[in-house]
This record gives structure tokens, sequence and C-alpha cells, in this order.
């Protein structure tokens, strides 16, 4: 029924002389030109990706971000967000529920939130 309803639509705009109606999982052969990138030109942060050994660099950077605004719980629960623990003891490493450790500074924050 899809297939006869598209067909319909395809012929009305057809006979209309508009483009024809992009359906989604068809091919078309009026494909948006590819992307090529000709050059890459590094920022002045790239030196930044090459401070960090142990810890992926983009992670790494994106936390340093939130270490001025987080307390004490949770500067700790950053910097445990790194570290490599098999999965049998994960479960029993869980961030305590809000009525056991209310939310921080950087949690309350709504701006960081979003």
């Amino acid at each position: 029924m899809a297939r006869l309803i598209v067909e319909a639509l395809q012929a009305e705009r057809k006979a209309r002389g508009e483009e024809a109606l992009i359906v989604h999982g068809e091919e078309t052969s009026a494909k948006p030109p590819e992307y090529r990138p000709e050059r890459a030109y590094p920022t002045p942060r790239m030196n930044d990706f090459f401070l960090f050994r142990s810890i992926n660099p983009l992670y790494a950077l994106f936390l340093l971000q939130y270490f001025s605004m987080a307390d004490e719980q949770e500067f700790l629960q950053i910097l445990d967000s790194v570290l490599e623990l098999p999965g049998s003891l994960l479960r029993h490493v869980r961030v305590p529920p809000p009525h056991k450790l209310p939310p921080g500074t950087l949690a309350a924050n709504e701006s960081t939130s979003r």
C-alpha cells in the first residue's frame, strides 16, 4: 500500500514539474557532493593533546573543564571515571543514590547539565 502511495505522489510531482520525492532506502541520482577536505590546520590547542599519557586526551581535556566547578565528592568521581576496572568489580563501584550522596555543585549547576 505504501509503495502505491509513493508511486502516486511521484507521478503527481512529475506532472507538476517538481523535483522527485526522496524516499528513505531508495537510491537517487541527485546525491549531494561528497565532502573532501583539502587541508587541516592545527590550532594552538593541538599541543594539549600531547600532555596526557595514560588517559584518552580528548576525555582528559573534556574533564579539565569541570574540575573547577566540582565539589570534593564530584572531583573524586571524575578521577574514578578514568580508572580501568574489571567488569566483575564495576557492579560494586556505583555512585550512591541521591538520598545518601546529594547532588554537588557540578550536578546542580544548570549550565553544565544541558
